[in-house]
């Protein structure tokens, strides 16, 4: 058999460099750089969120006027409609649809 020594490389299964003895495990962060880093990824994290929300959002139909005398039965523009009116009506076919 083969004479193991610590310099093989075939000991421990890996690289001498990479070697849990010769790993540097004392590598220091400082405060300061800690919460840059923090801050950085909170930041990002915010916006990333409040642009999804927004992209996501739907848009209130303040200006939108009934085209169709509050006859809601037979308008075209039920489905997307926002009035009062319309939004009664889908929960009133909800609720019978639902029993």
């Amino acid at each position: 058999m083969g004479n193991n020594t610590k310099d093989d490389n075939s000991s421990y299964g890996f690289p001498k460099t990479m070697r849990p003895e010769n790993m540097n495990h004392t590598e220091h962060i400082d405060r300061r750089k800690f919460f840059k880093t923090w801050a950085r990824y909170l930041s990002f994290g915010t916006i990333t969120f409040t642009g999804a929300k927004l992209m996501t959002k739907k848009p209130k139909l303040e200006n939108q006027v009934c085209i169709n005398k509050s006859m809601c039965k037979d308008c075209q523009s039920y489905a997307k409609c926002e009035l009062p009116r319309a939004l009664s009506m889908k929960l009133f076919k909800k609720k019978l649809k639902n029993g």
